[in-house]
């Protein structure tokens, strides 16, 4: 890495921001990296569990390209326990860790895996790590990012004949946001030209050789879809490109595509900027403009403006009058099943019934508190 601004924000920087939230609705949150002090590295990894951590395994680095950080407890009793269901009742909730030193000095203290992360805490602490060793790292967040379970490439919602969701089917899923990691490498075992910011991602979702891991992955293979390289560029490239395909099921009992939703997935990619406490866009770096408006737009979408409550959809790509739809979702509905970092799901399809066009598109609402701003007065003095 050439240039001096990058290694500084990138290497040593100790305090960064991690964003959240909806492609809408992106807000951040400070995190204290902490990989620089105290000077004496005793007092921050360790002697022991530090090589530990980095899956100390005796082999070469290049030897173990998946888990030369063991940060997920799956597998190997990394330094973090996922968990997303909500009770964090054997454990800090994810949301109140603001750094990585605690969860890392806990983890050493104790000997045992910290309860409990979620995907910016797995990041938060991967940066922490890959910066201690001097490898510029960034945290990245993907909105919209799928999980594709069947490495089709692409995130199948299925229907039934009434277009109602079928949930015990639907395995593939969208989350509104992820976190990851970027690291600059070099990248020998791979062809020349993918030196630069790989993909590491230390959050637990699916196997790779094994192991509860993904990458590196070269960011410049997910941008050209060269999935044919190592590693795990399938799983990234769907995550950040897979196209929505709407199945509905036929009388028959079969299945059958009857909508295609492109540029829905990989959504304003974003991290902090060098040297400045600003979000960066980084989506050109992992993928190619979609559509006309190079934003992944396609006529005939359908759209939703939210106003508190209730929900509007609205259709207007026909030469027709424009029709509204109210729906109310009262909080007595939502609010058991709506955790922290959790939002409301809405799938809203319909059919023309002049040319049988399906119309389909899931759509997310990030709920939150509103947002609080303290004005201090000035005094004259005390007494």
């Amino acid at each position: 890495m050439e240039k001096t601004s990058d290694l500084n924000e990138y290497v040593l920087n100790e305090s960064g921001r991690i964003f959240y939230g909806t492609e809408d609705q992106i807000v951040d949150r400070s995190w204290n990296y902490g990989q620089v002090r105290p000077r004496n590295p005793k007092n921050q990894l360790g002697t022991g569990r530090d090589w530990f951590i980095l899956g100390g395994t005796g082999r070469k680095l290049e030897q173990t390209p998946h888990s030369f950080f063991q940060v997920n407890s799956l597998d190997d009793s990394g330094v973090l326990v996922g968990n997303w269901t909500g009770d964090y009742s054997q454990g800090t909730n994810p949301s109140a860790w603001a750094g990585s030193v605690g969860i890392l000095r806990r983890f050493l203290s104790s000997g045992a895996p910290v309860r409990y992360g979620q995907c910016w805490v797995f990041a938060g602490v991967v940066t922490t790590v890959l910066r201690c060793l001097g490898l510029p790292t960034r945290t990245v967040t993907n909105y919209n990012s799928a999980h594709d379970t069947d490495t089709s490439l692409t995130t199948d919602i299925y229907l039934d004949e009434s277009m109602r969701p079928l949930e015990r089917l639907n395995t593939d899923s969208v989350w509104n946001f992820h976190v990851w990691n970027d690291c600059w490498m070099k990248r020998p075992d791979l062809p020349e030209g993918y030196d630069g910011w790989q993909v590491v991602d230390a959050t637990p979702q699916e196997t790779s050789s094994g192991l509860f891991c993904c990458g590196p992955c070269s960011v410049k293979a997910v941008k050209n879809g060269e999935v044919f390289l190592k590693y795990d560029t399938p799983f990234v490239f769907a995550e950040v490109n897979s196209d929505k395909v709407y199945w509905q099921r036929q009388a028959h009992g079969g299945f059958a595509v009857v909508h295609v939703e492109e540029g829905a997935i990989g959504r304003r990619i974003s991290t902090l900027a060098a040297g400045s406490a600003a979000r960066v866009d980084i989506t050109d770096q992992y993928k190619h403009p979609e559509g006309e408006d190079g934003q992944g737009g396609t006529h005939g979408a359908v759209t939703i403006v939210t106003h508190g409550c209730p929900v509007t959809v609205t259709h207007g790509c026909h030469p027709f009058p424009e029709d509204t739809v109210t729906m109310t979702v009262t909080y007595a509905e939502y609010q058991p099943h709506v955790g922290d970092q959790d939002a409301l799901k809405l799938t809203a399809a319909g059919t023309v019934q002049e040319t049988g066009q399906v119309l389909a598109k899931e759509l997310r609402v990030r709920l939150h508190t509103p947002e609080l701003t303290l004005t201090v007065r000035e005094t004259g003095g005390l007494g």
